[in-house]
């Protein structure tokens, strides 16, 4: 697995602060295959278990409004796209503004490949898993 998390900074004249935006590439290497979102759930019909899944982790934390967390986590391709794969799990990345305000910055959150087995696809995510060659 190739996972890549990289953001783009610009600053418009006049602007009370720059602009970031975040971006994602994920791949599988064999075979060679991007992972998107749709790839992770299997079917975008399984969005709104996963957006409900993310929303009730983030509320737990007790650190974001409940207006601001239910926008940004509305079940829509915009709102879950970002996200990194590592080792053990997922991060999935909410950009500024999205759950939270422009300085409190970028909020993210880890969620552990065991917890997304009644989510996601289980042939995806046993796909992005590392496995023993041994």
């Amino acid at each position: 697995v190739i996972s890549i998390r990289y953001a783009i900074d610009t600053y418009h004249p006049g602007a009370a602060h720059g602009a970031r935006e975040t971006r994602v590439l994920n791949y599988t290497l064999s075979p060679f295959r991007p992972v998107t979102l749709e790839y992770l759930l299997g079917d975008l019909q399984r969005l709104p278990t996963l957006a409900d899944f993310i929303r009730n982790r983030l509320a737990a934390t007790g650190r974001y409004e409940e207006f601001s967390l239910n926008l940004g986590t509305k079940p829509t391709e915009e709102n879950f796209s970002l996200f990194t794969i590592l080792t053990y799990g997922m991060l999935f990345i909410f950009p500024e503004y999205r759950i939270a305000s422009y300085a409190e910055g970028e909020q993210d959150i880890y969620i552990d490949f065991t917890e997304l087995k009644g989510v996601c696809d289980l042939q995806a995510l046993d796909s992005l898993q590392m496995h023993d060659e041994a």
